[in-house]
């Protein structure tokens, strides 16, 4: 997992294969409170486990440190991660073969590397009409 912000991106857990349940992004949640000193404000889609019961108590107890801001059902296009992963595989991965499930995750763990490393293209997906919102 990782966030997005309108600063950049930051990469805290590895990449997966699994998938993601309301106990591991609980843990993503209390790394991202540990790591601030201010009140966090997510936005985040409507995938089972940002809506579970488990991640609801979660937040309620944290309220005064975390808030989740939900987007609304089936509109990608207000989703700035939704542009990170267009640029992945339309600019980075693009047409090359894959020869594996490894050389998937290497290659797209290079590609979400190299766009790190670029965080004024991450700000520009913050900067496109749909996604102004949350750079403010």
């Amino acid at each position: 997992m990782w966030r997005l912000s309108n600063n950049g991106p930051r990469h805290d857990q590895g990449l997966t294969e699994d998938r993601i349940n309301s106990d591991e992004f609980i843990g993503f949640l209390d790394q991202i409170i540990e790591q601030h000193d201010r009140p966090i404000f997510l936005i985040v889609d409507r995938a089972s486990f940002h809506l579970s019961r488990k991640v609801r108590i979660f937040v309620w107890h944290h309220r005064e440190q975390i808030r989740l801001f939900y987007l609304p059902a089936y509109s990608p296009e207000l989703n700035p991660d939704e542009h990170v992963w267009e640029e992945i595989k339309d600019k980075q991965l693009g047409r090359k073969s894959i020869k594996n499930k490894s050389n998937l995750k290497e290659r797209l763990h290079a590609a979400l590397e190299n766009l790190k490393a670029n965080a004024n293209r991450i700000i520009s997906f913050f900067h496109l009409p749909e996604t102004q919102y949350a750079a403010e």
